[in-house]
């Protein structure tokens, strides 16, 4: 009986605050992971609410016996012990703030790591078919708002809480009657918040979804703002940024009109449950059944009821809002990490870099098609093998199943004779290094950039790397040297510079798997030169994969997989391939027959 009406009384509080139980034990479950700081400031709250609820009787003690009996000695006495107790409470109070502050901050430090690392562990599908914009939402706005519920609104209906049981107690043991007239206004406080409580969360929701829109198109017009000019896209880019923000302007008015609703008649409530308390505890001293003191001290006791209780109303609007937060947070701690690892799965120790792929067949889930269809190719170390095609012909996405981004949907990838789904993802990594078509830069230094590569790698390290790839002496050129700083995305190199800094991170990771897509694509003639001699430096025992548009590239590797559709359509050497007068004499004809007349102009310069 006794666990049947614990399971009513909690499935009732959750559907008072509108949560669903599962979200609601999920949610307590985590934050009594820090329960020591949460179960001290509880203690904190009961000693808090009682020393408030001594008041009352001070008054009524004050005008039914110590003003009219004048006894000035004993009222003298029990104000002392009064303000006593009120400034032990206010030391209280700082202490319990402190603890809830600590329980609120480091809850909410957990939550972010736990999205940050779930981010890291989440696949190229989710960035795939997921904005930016509704990414950062979550991390900064949604946590934000789970921060205000947590920190502020919590300790709130705590103490609010406390309050109104101990408020509660006492008014029943001074008057049943005028006890039950003050609470008869609460069925009406329940009808109104039942009423507005789904409606306002609903557009909180929307509000979140809105601004996530809001926040991808703002983040694509900095991002695209070189594109944007140069298209006189001003207008274009403008009236639509200019749509979202004006719905989010439309929908905040409304929401916040209707939560202004919901609070002036919750106001109103308390104001008729004041007067409706006054009204009948005059009658009852008219009658001789109360004294003037103690229809005081329920008057007062009262208001300690109904100023939690509009507190709590008064929050409904942060409540709301963490809540929808809470659940698009735990949905995108939800998600399962893709690929997903086998239970089996074990640390790479030592790799030789002998990849083979056998029948492997992919498609992204953005299409129907097959990216990929039935490639075979082995590649031994010491080898470099270019993958030479037209756009979305898969050449990137070979790059894609080999790094574990994506795992094929038919046939297997063998790493020194092993699946490399054998592996854990992260190990297998380890022994890779990539260069892409952009090189990404971080905030910070040269050499902070470089280091990545192998994060307990010295300076010496880190300058033979630089040299390797023969960004130093313009690294000597500048004031600060390696220690200068790029900016955010390396905005204050060239691209050419941006793609030696990656290149040196490469080199100086020394992996035996190295994957390159096109790094030559934003250099000058005589450093995309200068880059394949460091190359062939980087060659000697290792597994090179590069994808090839530049004929340099093409020249210098053992063998040539041409795509066409996700099929490779040929194979071989660039001589081979030509006297084939196939589909790679038709790209040689088309994109290549210059550059190979400046190669030959430019190699003897070199």
């Amino acid at each position: 009986m006794k666990h049947k009406l614990l399971t009513e009384l909690r499935y009732s509080l959750s559907r008072y605050i509108y949560i669903r139980p599962m979200l609601l034990r999920r949610y307590l479950k985590d934050v009594l992971q820090l329960r020591r700081h949460l179960v001290e400031a509880l203690i904190l709250m009961g000693f808090i609410s009682g020393i408030q609820l001594m008041l009352p009787q001070f008054i009524r003690k004050m005008l039914d016996d110590y003003i009219p009996n004048k006894k000035l000695h004993e009222a003298l006495i029990y104000f002392i012990l009064i303000v006593s107790a009120f400034l032990i409470r206010a030391f209280l109070v700082v202490r319990r703030n402190h603890q809830m502050l600590n329980f609120g901050y480091r809850f909410i430090h957990r939550l972010r790591m736990r999205i940050m690392r779930q981010l890291q562990l989440l696949s190229s599908r989710y960035f795939d078919k997921t904005s930016m914009g509704d990414i950062l939402t979550r991390m900064l706005d949604d946590i934000m708002n789970v921060e205000n519920m947590t920190t502020n609104s919590l300790l709130s209906i705590i103490t609010d809480g406390l309050i109104i049981v101990g408020v509660l107690v006492l008014l029943f043991r001074m008057d049943w009657t005028l006890a039950l007239a003050a609470l008869c206004i609460m069925p009406f406080y329940l009808v109104n918040f039942q009423f507005f409580r789904g409606r306002l969360r609903k557009r909180y929701r929307d509000i979140q979804q809105n601004y996530s829109a809001l926040s991808t198109e703002f983040s694509e017009s900095l991002s695209g703002i070189k594109v944007i000019k140069s298209f006189s896209l001003d207008e274009f880019k403008s009236k639509k940024l200019e749509h979202y923000v004006g719905q989010d302007v439309d929908m905040r008015i409304r929401t916040y009109t209707m939560n202004a609703v919901f609070l002036v008649i919750s106001e109103f409530l308390t104001i008729l449950g004041t007067a409706l308390v006054l009204f009948f505890g005059g009658y009852l001293v008219m009658i001789g059944r109360l004294t003037i003191g103690e229809v005081v001290a329920f008057y007062t006791y009262v208001g300690y009821l109904y100023s939690p209780l509009q507190a709590i109303v008064n929050m409904t609007q942060v409540i709301q809002r963490g809540l929808t937060s809470t659940e698009r947070v735990y949905e995108l701690l939800d998600i399962s990490a893709w690929p997903v690892e086998r239970p089996d799965a074990v640390d790479l120790k030592s790799c030789q870099g002998h990849l083979v792929f056998r029948h492997v067949s992919f498609a992204y889930d953005t299409t129907q098609e097959q990216t990929l269809l039935d490639i075979n190719f082995e590649i031994t170390p010491g080898k470099m093998v270019a993958l030479v095609g037209s756009s979305g012909s898969g050449k990137t996405t070979i790059l894609n199943l080999i790094l574990r981004f994506y795992d094929p949907a038919s046939g297997a990838i063998l790493l020194d004779n092993s699946d490399i789904r054998d592996f854990k993802i992260q190990s297998l990594r380890h022994f890779m290094g990539t260069v892409l078509q952009e090189g990404f830069l971080f905030s910070g230094t040269l050499c902070d950039n470089i280091r990545m590569g192998r994060l307990d790698a010295t300076d010496q390290e880190v300058e033979d790397a630089a040299k390797a790839a023969n960004i130093w002496d313009f690294i000597q050129g500048l004031p600060d040297g390696l220690h200068t700083v790029v900016g955010e995305r390396g905005r204050h190199l060239s691209g050419g510079q941006k793609q030696l800094v990656a290149i040196a991170r490469v080199l100086l990771r020394n992996a035996p798997i190295v994957l390159l897509d096109e790094p030559t694509s934003a250099m000058d003639s005589v450093t995309e030169f200068q880059i394949h001699g460091a190359l062939s430096r980087l060659r000697e025992k290792r597994s090179i994969i590069i994808i090839a548009h530049r004929l340099s590239t093409i020249l210098s590797a053992d063998e040539i997989l041409v795509m066409q559709k996700g099929r490779i359509v040929e194979r071989g050497t660039h001589d081979e391939l030509l006297s084939l007068n196939g589909f790679y004499k038709q790209l040689y004809d088309l994109q290549f027959s210059e550059q190979e007349k400046m190669f030959k102009r430019v190699l003897p310069i070199l």
